[in-house]
């Protein structure tokens, strides 16, 4: 097997892990085990740490 077949086999291998455990968190959601920000990290990564627009804000305090 040759060295770029290798890497791109363990390349796939991480993603079904990472896949693997994504499915795992959103399961403990949604049977409330856990609150979801794994989830939302996960899913969204850094954009998650970014600021809530204030507009947004205002509408969702009514």
């Amino acid at each position: 097997m040759s060295n770029a077949v290798v890497q791109s086999f363990a390349a796939y291998e991480l993603d079904l892990q990472d896949a693997a455990s994504v499915d795992l968190e959103i399961r403990r959601f949604v049977t409330g085990q856990t609150s979801g920000g794994s989830v939302l990290e996960a899913l969204y990564g850094d954009i998650a740490d970014e600021p809530i627009p204030d507009a947004l804000l205002k509408i969702a305090r009514g």
